[in-house]
């Protein structure tokens, strides 16, 4: 694999599709990994699960579903799913695997085992199936981010360019069968570019969150510091010893200058003649 491309690829500014999220966020482990990715609306996908749970084809690992039915079953069902309930077409696009990921010591032979051998005798390479989900116009938007996952696997070196058909930017769908890739790549080779771009964003968006509080914080105490000092500015005039009120509300007689009192001996805002 050609490094400077993957490289490359990682650093790519371009926003993440969901393509890539759901792929990112695919658990690797030792064992076979046989996962059907649904790119559309995400009620669509939430309805399929729910309804293969009722079913008891499926069942939830905390947020997690596990089909249990057969995957060309549970397709067929999203399918039929899609059009009854949202009118909505479900196509089966794109089906590649990858080689499994050597373990320890030991994994070498138990990985070469893994990659060729089928998957009734223990073996089987990882598997992904693309299934688009939605009306015409997000048809369009998945084909796109298709065709960027396509571009991805070329730029790094894992696919040959043109051995997908391409055309105005889209994934070309065979209306038959799906495309089939057999990656000469590992599971780590394919999947992790789009982990490192998920971080990358991440980070991002924690830089990003950091710098607005600061803002936001910096505002806050400027006009907190403006608000105290317009206050000071406008608040009642100060009475000392040489300036005080000139005359006495209740009484209307002059009060004494630098007192609370006026000249008749009433305390300012009181007429004491009534006490």
């Amino acid at each position: 694999m050609n490094l400077e491309k993957i490289k490359a690829y990682r650093s790519s500014e371009a926003p993440l599709t969901q393509l890539e999220r759901m792929l990112a966020s695919i658990r690797i482990s030792p064992s076979r990994l046989s996962n059907i990715v649904i790119i559309g609306p995400p009620w669509i996908e939430k309805a399929f699960y729910n309804e293969l749970v009722a079913c008891r084809w499926a069942y939830y690992q905390g947020n997690t579903p596990t089909i249990t039915t057969g995957r060309a079953n549970a397709i067929k069902h999203l399918k039929k799913m899609a059009k009854r309930s949202f009118s909505a077409e479900a196509v089966h696009a794109l089906t590649f695997t990858m080689k499994r990921k050597q373990y320890g010591l030991l994994g070498g032979v138990k990985t070469v085992w893994a990659n060729t051998m089928p998957q009734f005798l223990g073996g089987g390479r990882h598997r992904a199936d693309i299934v688009v989900v939605g009306e015409p116009d997000v048809f369009d938007v998945k084909l796109k981010e298709l065709a960027n996952f396509i571009q991805g696997l070329e730029r790094g070196g894992i696919l040959q360019e043109g051995a997908v058909k391409i055309v105005d930017g889209k994934f070309v769908v065979n209306a038959s069968r799906p495309i089939l890739l057999d990656l000469d790549a590992t599971v780590d080779e394919v999947y992790s570019p789009m982990r490192f771009r998920v971080i990358q964003e991440e980070e991002r968006q924690r830089q990003d969150k950091a710098r607005i509080a600061e803002y936001l914080s910096s505002k806050a105490e400027y006009h907190s510091e403006e608000v105290f000092q317009g206050f000071a500015e406008s608040s009642l005039p100060e009475m000392s010893a040489d300036s005080g009120p000139l005359v006495n509300p209740a009484t209307g007689l002059p009060m004494v200058q630098g007192g609370q009192i006026d000249v008749g001996g009433n305390t300012y805002g009181f007429d004491n003649s009534h006490i």
